[in-house]
């Protein structure tokens, strides 16, 4: 959620507050009640889709992270096996290509990794009964195969998700324009006639109108 929408979102639910406090002054006219009743039905839709957008990149920026922990931590392994016999058959290429150490796996990009584990499964190819001499065994080295198949895959999901946020920000912009809308053309207006009969309410209303953070004069002047 970007911090406009946070400003916001705290309006909205304030000036809802309000009015629900007052309930009593404009529970009689249909036309009010009308108003109230689309502004909150918005707020709740509002509130639902920013959960929604919330936890559509939360979960696959969780699941990327431990899934890219298991890759480094496998492939590491290897690594290092791999750096350990190049220096004893004295392979300096070999020990180049696999130099890194988990520290530095560790700060990789994403797409750099994915990088050296091409060059990893291909270096396998060749030298993989080599590393059993060093402990290495075919279990870790398919361990690191099966992560390394699921990269494209993961890199997909991700930008799946960037594209689900990206459907779900345009909706959010959309139901605060209509909030936006709600408020001025209607709301607003209607609560400046309580001002000679309910000035408790009507000042109060205005106050939770304004949006807390927004730099300059504050929100729209109420009508």
């Amino acid at each position: 959620m970007n911090k406009s929408t946070l400003h916001h979102m705290a309006m909205y639910q304030n000036v809802l507050a309000v009015v629900k406090d007052h309930q009593s002054s404009w529970n009689g006219i249909p036309a009010i009640v009308s108003v109230v009743s689309q502004f909150e039905t918005l707020l709740n839709n509002l509130r639902s889709r920013l959960t929604g957008q919330n936890s559509i990149t939360q979960g696959i920026s969780e699941e990327k992270q431990v899934f890219l922990d298991q890759l480094i931590k496998d492939m590491s392994l290897l690594k290092k096996g791999l750096f350990l016999y190049a220096t004893q058959a004295n392979d300096l290429a070999l020990r180049a290509r696999h130099k890194e150490s988990l520290t530095l796996l560790k700060r990789t990009s994403a797409d750099r990794l994915q990088v050296l584990s091409t060059v990893l499964l291909e270096d396998l190819e060749t030298y993989e009964s080599f590393l059993l001499d060093f402990g290495i065994t075919t279990t870790q080295i398919q361990a690191f195969r099966d992560h390394a198949g699921l990269i494209e895959e993961r890199k997909n999901s991700v930008r799946q998700a960037i594209i689900e946020r990206s459907l779900e920000t345009k909706s959010i912009k959309e139901l605060e324009k209509q909030l936006n809308k709600l408020l001025i053309e209607q709301l607003d207006r209607f609560i400046s006639l309580f001002q000679s009969t309910n000035n408790p309410f009507y000042v109060t209303y205005k106050a939770a109108r304004r949006i807390i953070g927004k730099s300059g004069p504050g929100s729209t002047k109420v009508h």
